[in-house]
């Protein structure tokens, strides 16, 4: 097989199914990509780790002879990032690639593809679309809730519910939730609940950014997924996701309301002398002001912003990184805080994101 291929969209592609390959391996075959020639003139590159798997067509011009073949996905992906021509030229031959460019040439020893492991075509039934951007947002919002390194499995990914006309995303490590809500174009009237692997969310959403419609379903094993140039599947996480409707608050009159950006800095600040370890900052309310303080082994502090505050005094403790992560996801130049007591969980609302945390035991 032969094919000329623009460097810099091969390396763009490369770099993006590379990102699917283990960087170790029980079977040593993962740690390939699939090359595959078609007779359109495209190739698919593909690559799995059994959890996460991704096709992506590339065209080419003067595609010869299409064959496929494995090829060390790293090096390859090395040797194309730093070539400095604008073209490349492919052959593939008994299980070996050689890359000419006009500054000189690479062999690279391939495998046989047979032992590689299928990876599953888009699904036709249970189809429901959402807008690229959308879903982009919608992982961006919730990835940073999911619980790390905790032994139940089910809130290490994001949870995604969908019915009717829209879908929910969903993220909790049971100090904090995150759901954000979207419209999806749902002609078969699906409804379908899975909980994803967060590698391959965040795979999706570099692939769906830019996308007018990103077409998904969720079957009994996986989240199939198409873009207008790939295709990637998902494995589904094992274990029951908690019912999450139970935890979020009602929407209170008892709140206050402050400069997101302002908030933000002052945050950021008053966390710099608060508790290496739990990083507590406790929020007082005012009459039209708000102190955050904090005192610790590194010292001891108060900031007061100004704040509309309705409902009576409270004083409140958080975790501020908690905090700053959802300021960080919200666009609006105002932040509305909303609370029973100090002891129940706060609940944040920014159009279609809502964002509940828990208070820190004093």
């Amino acid at each position: 097989m032969e094919f000329s291929v623009n460097k810099t969209k091969f390396s763009e592609a490369l770099s993006l199914v590379t990102a699917v390959v283990p960087e170790r391996a029980s079977r040593p075959v993962l740690q390939n990509l699939l090359l595959i020639g078609n007779e359109d003139s495209t190739i698919t590159l593909a690559a799995t780790d059994l959890e996460i798997g991704l096709k992506m067509n590339l065209e080419v011009t003067d595609l010869k002879s299409p064959t496929s073949v494995l090829l060390p996905a790293s090096r390859l992906n090395a040797l194309v990032k730093g070539t400095y021509a604008d073209d490349i030229h492919m052959t593939i031959e008994d299980n070996k690639a050689e890359m000419k460019t006009s500054y000189g040439r690479f062999q690279v020893p391939g495998m046989d593809v047979l032992d590689y492991p299928t990876i599953p075509d888009f699904a036709a039934e249970g189809v429901f679309l959402v807008h690229g951007d959308d879903f982009v947002e919608a992982v961006q919002k919730t990835l940073f809730a999911t619980a790390k390194g905790d032994t139940r499995y089910a809130l290490s990914g994001i949870y995604v519910n969908v019915a009717d006309g829209s879908a929910e995303f969903v993220a909790s490590d049971t100090h904090r939730l995150s759901l954000v809500k979207k419209k999806v174009k749902n002609p078969d009237a699906a409804a379908a609940d899975a909980i994803l692997l967060t590698k391959g969310m965040n795979t999706l959403a570099r692939l769906a950014s830019g996308s007018d419609m990103v077409e998904m379903a969720i079957t009994a094993k996986e989240l199939l997924a198409r873009t207008p140039n790939a295709t990637v599947f998902i494995r589904r996480v094992e274990g029951m996701f908690p019912r999450y409707q139970d935890v979020i608050p009602e929407k209170r009159d008892t709140q206050f309301t402050v400069d997101r950006d302002e908030l933000l800095r002052s945050l950021h600040s008053i966390g710099l002398i608060s508790s290496d370890e739990s990083k507590a900052v406790l929020f007082t309310t005012g009459e039209n002001s708000l102190k955050l303080s904090a005192s610790s082994e590194n010292g001891e502090g108060d900031l007061t912003l100004d704040a509309e505050v309705s409902g009576g005094p409270v004083e409140i403790k958080f975790n501020y990184v908690f905090l700053v992560d959802a300021l960080k996801n919200i666009a609006e130049d105002k932040v509305t805080v909303q609370f029973k007591d100090a002891d129940n969980p706060v609940r944040i609302d920014a159009g279609d994101f809502v964002y509940v945390l828990m208070p820190m035991n004093r």
